[in-house]
């Protein structure tokens, strides 16, 4: 019976899943949100009714990997929640624990999910078919890569320090404008309460059980009669009435909803597809384009690194946050590239991105060619420090390392800014730096 339940529940959710796909779309169709910098509360630009409807997004894990689990080998180079359901790679790396991810609304639909990692290959699907790009969405920071998909997806930093040296952590560290993931970080806490009345739940058959607890819930929201009514559309598959024991039917339905847990080798794999510069169409013009042949050069420097078993864990973990800002801060820029030449103040201080590294990725860039960059700081005597304007000359951003070696910190000098043009400013020039 409970086999039969969480196989009902699995086709019943992904009629769920479109109704509240489109019931999204059509609620925040013409809904717009204030931009990050102007710093206005959400819930009282949308209203209650409007901002009670956002979807929130999280994930947890269920049944970690105990250090039993692992012969009692510690897992020195894991970190984040993966590190909690795989076992140490020492003995066969084989997952042990459920990583969830969790899109909830209030009082409204959630849907709970069985995942490998939380990258954006793999989340990113599971937001696509469940949240229209429409939709404002709310998250911690752990979704950097949502910057420039999602244009009304906005983010909580739950690490946020506080200014007075007292206290160690922000008051607003939870919700700050109105903007928090709690909806989903509640229904996470009735999940965990929920699997506490079984043991220990397989990997294998997590998502039959998450399909039946996010049926339950999401069920309540949408109502039967809608269920019913897209059943007589055609949403809902056909579903035999009965089960018969000589029947393959049941344990084929089970095994098209088992879940598939990733081997060590597809891990490995996996982990470094997503920084490596591969024949991709949008790399074709990069290659073809002989002035860029030192770009070239530094794209293969870093497929070497990644491809190299013999590199440090520490370096390769640095690149992986300085790609990560890179990536942040190219699509801010990609958003306004209607603009001739951007202001990148102005386009710092809305992201939230060190200064410092903010700087030493977009000399980078210039150094490549990938963007040109004006400087007017030498003739500018009301501010102090560097006053950008940044053009961008590619669509696509390639993969590269942003670190320095020892050799290039203790060999640089100013021609290493050669590529930045610095202009003068006229005396009466406005504040405004656009173009």
């Amino acid at each position: 019976m409970k086999q039969r339940i969480q196989v009902f529940s699995s086709h019943q959710v992904e009629v769920l899943r479109k109704l509240y796909y489109n019931d999204l779309k059509d609620t925040f169709k013409d809904v717009t949100l204030p931009k990050v910098e102007e710093e206005k509360d959400i819930k009282k630009h949308l209203g209650k009714k409007l901002y009670r409807k956002i979807p929130h997004i999280d994930t947890c894990v269920l049944y970690s990997a105990s250090q039993r689990s692992n012969l009692f080998r510690k897992r020195f180079r894991h970190g984040g929640l993966t590190a909690s359901i795989y076992q140490s790679d020492s003995v066969g790396g084989n997952q042990v624990g459920i990583l969830t991810s969790t899109i909830a609304t209030q009082n409204g639909c959630v849907f709970f999910d069985s995942v490998p990692d939380q990258k954006a290959n793999t989340l990113g699907v599971l937001l696509r078919k469940t949240v229209p790009y429409e939709s404002p969405l709310f998250s911690d920071e752990g979704y950097p890569w949502l910057w420039g998909i999602y244009k009304k997806h906005r983010s909580i930093n739950h690490t946020a320090h506080s200014k007075e040296k007292r206290y160690k952590f922000a008051r607003n560290r939870w919700s700050k404008l109105s903007v928090h993931n709690q909806v989903a970080e509640g229904n996470q806490r009735l999940l965990k309460s929920a699997f506490s009345a079984y043991n220990y739940v397989n990997p294998k058959y997590s998502q039959l059980y998450l399909n039946e607890l996010s049926f339950i819930k999401s069920i309540k929201a949408i109502g039967m009669d809608r269920l019913v009514s897209a059943q007589r559309e055609g949403f809902v598959p056909n579903v035999s009435r009965i089960y018969p024991r000589k029947n393959s039917y049941l344990r084929d339905q089970i095994s098209n909803f088992e879940y598939k847990p990733l081997s060590l080798e597809e891990r490995i794999k996996n982990k470094t597809a997503s920084v490596l510069n591969q024949r991709k169409p949008e790399l074709k013009l990069i290659y073809a384009n002989e002035k860029l042949s030192k770009l070239i050069s530094e794209m293969k420097r870093n497929d070497e690194l990644w491809r190299n078993p013999e590199a440090k864990y520490y370096v390769k973990l640095k690149e992986k946050q300085y790609g990560s800002l890179a990536k942040k801060l190219w699509n801010l820029l990609k958003e306004q590239k209607n603009r001739k030449w951007i202001n990148l103040n102005l386009t710092i201080k809305s992201s939230g991105i060190p200064k410092r590294r903010a700087l030493r990725i977009v000399r980078r860039w210039a150094e490549l060619k990938i963007v040109s960059i004006e400087d007017f700081s030498d003739y500018n005597a009301d501010s102090q420090g560097y006053d950008y304007l940044v053009k961008l000359n590619l669509d696509f951003l390639p993969n590269l390392l942003y670190q320095q070696s020892r050799e290039e910190f203790e060999n640089k000098t100013k021609k290493n800014n050669r590529f930045i043009k610095i202009k003068i400013r006229k005396k009466n020039h406005g504040k405004n730096s656009y173009r």
